[in-house]
This record gives C-alpha cells, structure tokens and sequence, in this order.
C-alpha cells in the first residue's frame, strides 16, 4: 500500500504505517526541523512544503503517482490548535484551519482509506464537519479517541483518528451494515469491514473495549460516529504490561517510555535544561515533539487498515 502523508512533522504516522507495512511515498510538511528529520530517516522520498498548493498534477510531475502508482491512503494530523481545549477554540474561524486543503486532496486522489489525526478537543468542535465532509466526498467514516496510555505510555494524550473508506471499493467480502461489535475470534467489526484486531488491542482488566459516543445517520441511511476506546480502569505507567498476555506484541512491549512526573529521569533520555545554541535546536525539537503523533498509539489502526487491504487482494 502506498500512503501519502501531510502534515507529515516527524513521522510518527509514517513510523507506524512502516511497521504494518505501508509505504510512505511522499511528504508534505512546512517545518524545516521537521523536514530534516524525514530526510533523514526517509532519504530519497519526496517532501512538499505546502499543504495549500501540493495538488495531483505536482505529483504526477514529480513521480509520486503514475500508471499502476496511485495513493491508497491519505494520512494527516491537520493542525490542532482551531480545536485544541488549551487553545482559543475557534475552529473554522481560526487561520491555521487547514482540513479542507487535505479534503481537496481526497477529491482529487480518491484514495481508498483517509486517515486524520487531532486533539480529543476535536470531538466537540468541527468533528461533525468533517464526517459530513467525508460523507460528501463519497467515504464512510468514524472517529476513535485512542489515549497514548493504551499503549503503556507514562501519559493520556487522547487523540482522534478519523478513519474513512472508500465506498467505491466495496468487495464482497464485507459484513452486513451496521456492526459494531467484537466476534469471538478477537476482531472489531464496523460498517465497512474488519477494522483491527481486538487481542492487539486488549489488556488485563479490561472494561468496555468499546464505547460508542455518538452516531449520526448518513444520507444513505449508514452511521458514521465516534468510538472512544477504553482499557483499564487506571493507565498503566510503566513499560511492560504483561507481554503475550494482553495480547501486545513482544516489540510493542519493549517501548522505551521517558520518566513520568516525578520520576528520576532514565539514562537514556537527554537533559531537559540546556542552554547556548542547543537550545534553539532544542526548542524545535520540543515543537516537533509536542505535535507528534505517538507511532505506537495509531499502529492498530493502520495494521487493521494493512488487513482488510490483503483480505480485499486475497
């Protein structure tokens, strides 16, 4: 599967998508700390600098897309701060509003899966806009508020991710309409198919893994809506949570997170008070950091998204 990334920062998104084996084919990102470190990391694949004037004709110039090269999935962590609580909240009115320069890139590459990323603030504010958007443009889409501490991160950090499917590409092997639901054989089962596999998911003590926030009907009759998922009744802060056991891989185990609040920070970590010219350095990496997406947080949905596309090509 070929992805292209917007507002790509790192590529914590990107990351994530390698370990479930999408390709990342191209960037858009305008930070220039951000950008050195995607060359970095993915030397030779192509980096646009705005998200406002990327469109199909530079890509195909550029060699992005093609005869048999088309963009399977289009990810983004559009920026947070027109929904963010901690922020003015003004949503559409707010300049760095940019999610419609990413719909104008689903309509015009039709991609098979969308991917969006933001704050849990998001929910309340300009989430209902883009589903409807979604909806128009042809794609069924639900929302899932997945907390970093799913994932045995020291930290919460809520996040939305927006996932659509196109609905030209339905194929016989989906369900009927309307699941929502984990089946005896571990998966969750939406509207368009098997999203992600539960036991990647589950841990110990495990409460509802699924707790449907609102659903809104569609003009077809279908529901798209938000799904907060949930799994124990305290985060866990410490880095290994039982391996095999809750069904987390081995890898995914081993994550080496910084120390909490209060905690003596690890060897490895770098210092948290510098001064000089590292700290220029240091603040653009704070930035970049703070705006990240957790590769770790967004790798079951994108493995879900792996699986249905190899169930699909079977």
């Amino acid at each position: 599967m070929r992805m292209l990334s917007l507002f790509a920062g790192i590529g914590g998104i990107d990351l994530a998508a390698h370990w479930a084996g999408i390709e990342t084919v191209a960037f858009c990102e305008i930070e220039p700390f951000c950008q050195q470190v995607l060359q970095k990391h993915w030397p030779g694949v192509p980096i646009f600098d705005d998200v406002r004037t990327i469109n199909k004709q530079q890509l195909i110039e550029e060699g992005v897309i093609g005869d048999e090269r088309a963009i399977d999935i289009i990810c983004g962590g559009y920026p947070c701060q027109p929904f963010s609580n901690s922020g003015q909240r003004l949503g559409e009115e707010d300049d760095r509003h940019l999610w419609p320069e990413m719909l104008r890139l689903i309509r015009e590459l039709r991609p098979t899966w969308v991917l969006g990323e933001n704050v849990d603030g998001h929910v309340t504010l300009g989430l209902d806009t883009v589903l409807a958007d979604m909806d128009k443009a042809g794609y069924t889409a639900r929302a899932f508020v997945i907390p970093a501490a799913a994932v045995g991160a020291p930290h919460q950090r809520k996040r939305v991710f927006v996932v659509g499917y196109s609905k030209r590409s339905r194929r016989s092997w989906e369900p009927r309409r309307g699941t929502e639901q984990i089946t005896a054989d571990g998966h969750i089962e939406l509207e368009e198919g098997v999203l992600a596999d539960a036991k990647c998911l589950r841990q110990s003590r495990q409460r509802k893994p699924i707790k449907s926030l609102y659903k809104t009907p569609n003009r077809e009759g279908e529901t798209s809506g938000t799904i907060d998922v949930r799994f124990r009744s305290k985060w866990s802060i410490k880095s290994r949570v039982g391996g095999d056991l809750n069904g987390l891989s081995d890898w995914l185990d081993r994550l080496k997170w910084p120390a909490a609040k209060g905690e003596e920070q690890h060897d490895w970590e770098p210092p948290r008070v510098i001064s000089g010219l590292e700290s220029k350095v240091r603040e653009a990496r704070l930035k970049a950091l703070g705006n990240a997406v957790n590769p770790a947080q967004v790798f079951p949905v994108l493995w879900g998204i792996k699986q249905i596309s190899l169930q699909a090509n079977a």
